[in-house]
């Protein structure tokens, strides 16, 4: 807890303990009625100037409406409108670990579908490492299994020494209570581990809006899609289903799946639309063999809060290959070819922008670095709905500023199969 936390807390006690005299009321109905009336232009002054103080604190009123301070830039979509509502669960309990780490537990969000952690990294020695630095993590109760990490992201200060992040898990079961999350920092070679005991406050959870079985299927080429359920909180949105190869050679492609060969990975994408117009992007998550089919689980970010209807579309199985190229590029670079299916046709460069002219099949995920820095993206997201063509095709990829020295970074190739099928979801 900072300085500024500590005094609005001494503040808030200092509050409570104010009473008001027992002659308060009577003397508030003497003044209300034995005073002149005041004048409508001092009232309407005071109006004003309680508009106008308002105004100038709301974003200071905004600001410690936050639950969780520090997360801006971390936090997007449902997470971070909850967050600037007040909800989630204080926890504020803290480690420090023999190489100066200290690791806070600023607090938690979770509903049916996963519990989100809320953390803070602030080094007292040496400034932290990115590449060492994310620890690990095993959240506990009395479920003997413990409940896994799935996913986590944060940002580092500008002098590396504090960080925050967040780190998502498995949902809770029912009937946990006292949890114990235990983290592990691997230092000098051995894993130092420690933990944080808290109390899990099922009123703080995000309540459910939708859970319905929806038990239909779509075909995309060769493989059968089937969606078997959705569960939602104003938190997240969770779809259930089954994938199944309807040939051999959509067999094959599954099989890495089974081995988790993570490399290439076939994954399924969706969005769910609403009546409204609003859009909800679903891209991975979870997957497995279940008896010879590929299950799934794939997280979203909440529903839009009104809709009459939603309906599953743009449904797509995705394959990443891997290229992990870097390349000099400068305004003469011409029909330079990157991999088996990826050529740059050519570099159109002014003083303001970078264009860089690509052919390929599927679209490439990739960026540019001028002078050193990376470069911001003009159109970025503009050809990622685009399916996978059957013979090359050219794509302008636009970013900001030019330079001397350019190097283009190309992560993967996005390969994507798209059915025009749609899944209507049960919502009455």
């Amino acid at each position: 807890m900072d300085e500024t936390e500590k005094a609005l807390n001494r503040k808030r006690e200092e509050i409570n303990l104010i009473t008001a005299p027992e002659e308060l009321e009577s003397r508030l109905r003497n003044a209300l009625y034995g005073k002149k009336r005041i004048p409508f232009s001092k009232l309407l002054a005071v109006a004003m100037i309680a508009v106008f103080l308002f105004a100038y604190s709301f974003d200071a009123l905004a600001y410690y409406g936050r639950q969780f301070i520090g997360y801006e830039n971390v936090l997007e979509g449902s997470l971070k409108r909850l967050n600037e509502e007040g909800r989630g669960q204080k926890i504020g309990k803290n480690c420090t670990f023999s190489n100066g780490i200290e690791f806070t537990l600023d607090g938690i969000m979770f509903d049916d579908n996963e519990l989100v952690v809320f953390y803070k990294l602030k080094s007292t020695k040496d400034k932290l490492d990115s590449r060492y630095l994310m620890p690990n993590f095993k959240l506990r109760g009395l479920n003997p299994l413990g409940y896994s990490p799935q996913s986590g992201q944060g940002v580092l200060s500008d002098d590396f020494s504090s960080g925050v992040f967040i780190q998502t898990f498995e949902s809770p079961k029912f009937f946990e209570k006292w949890m114990k999350l235990d983290i592990w920092f691997i230092i000098n070679g051995q894993m130092e581990k420690k933990s944080i005991s808290f109390t899990l406050d099922r009123g703080k959870a995000m309540k459910r809006t939708i859970k319905a079985d929806i038990n239909k299927k779509v075909q995309i080429d060769d493989i059968e899609v089937t969606f078997d359920s959705i569960s939602a909180s104003a938190m997240s949105t969770v779809v259930n289903g089954r994938i199944r190869p309807l040939t051999k050679e959509a067999e094959e492609e599954l099989n890495a799946l089974k081995a988790h060969d993570f490399v290439e990975l076939p994954r399924l994408a969706f969005d769910i639309v609403s009546d409204k117009g609003t859009a909800v992007s679903f891209l991975g998550g979870s997957q497995g063999d279940v008896m010879g089919k590929v299950s799934f689980s794939n997280r979203g970010d909440a529903l839009p809060q009104e809709f009459n209807s939603l309906q599953i579309a743009n449904i797509r199985i995705e394959t990443l290959k891997l290229m992990d190229v870097q390349t000099d590029i400068d305004a003469d670079t011409v029909n330079l070819p990157l991999g088996d299916d990826m050529v740059i046709k050519k570099v159109l460069v002014d003083q303001d922008e970078t264009s860089i002219v690509v052919s390929s099949r599927g679209v490439p995920v990739m960026g540019l670095f001028i002078d050193g820095k990376q470069a911001e993206a003009i159109n970025p997201g503009e050809f990622d709905r685009e399916p996978e063509a059957d013979r090359p095709v050219e794509r302008i990829f636009r970013y900001k500023g030019s330079g001397e020295k350019m190097k283009l970074a190309v992560k993967y190739i996005r390969y994507s199969r798209y059915t025009d099928q749609t899944v209507d979801i049960p919502v009455g």
